[in-house]
């Protein structure tokens, strides 16, 4: 349910981002059109092929919140039949089944934060080319004259401004699909019948 809630969080988040991101791209559009176009249209580009991991995203988080629950739960039932289990000599098995599950657990939350850091990474590699190419071109633009070195330096620094907008709009996407995995298991419990 905590994560769940975690929307207000996530939708204050990016619209921080856009909000900054806006704001560079109209300072972009003031000193060159194109290359504030360029900015304008690049950067919803970039976070519509990140939200292409979303999905994925999601389906990781939900396995991995289903095994820890059902491993908390398992420990729980354990440690409340502790008496029984002594008394009719199954503690072996027991341990069994709870270290089968916690491996599992274990191997469902690496291969979710093996994604998070893929995202992550993609994230911050498409980030840093994406201010290579918007300093690339303002570099060109400023050797042809149609920029001048102060426009030039404040171009590479709303660029480099950009890369923080870009990144959380990135992390937002990882927090919103752990958001949606929990809000759909809320729901699954709400909607059970009694």
């Amino acid at each position: 349910a905590e994560l769940a809630a975690a929307i207000v969080r996530i939708a204050a988040l990016c619209a921080a981002a856009v909000t900054a991101l806006v704001v560079a791209a109209v300072a972009l559009l003031v000193v060159d059109i194109p290359l504030g176009l360029g900015v304008l249209i690049g950067v919803p580009l970039l976070v519509v092929a990140l939200n292409r991991m979303a999905p994925l995203l999601t389906r990781r988080s939900t396995s991995q919140q289903e095994a820890l629950a059902g491993t908390t739960s398992l420990a729980v039932d354990l440690v409340t039949g502790l008496r029984v289990l002594r008394g009719i000599g199954a503690q072996a098995n027991a341990a069994r089944r709870y270290a089968g599950a916690s491996r599992h657990a274990l191997d469902v939350t690496l291969r979710a934060a093996t994604t998070k850091g893929l995202h992550l990474g993609l994230t911050t590699a498409v980030n840093g080319l994406f201010l290579a190419v918007v300093a690339g071109v303002a570099g060109w633009l400023a050797l042809e004259g149609r920029l001048t070195v102060g426009e030039l330096v404040a171009v590479v620094g709303l660029a480099q401004f950009v890369a923080e907008p870009v990144q959380t709009l990135g992390y937002g996407i990882q927090l919103f699909a752990m958001a949606r995995a929990s809000a759909q298991r809320v729901a699954r419990v709400l909607g059970a019948a009694p």
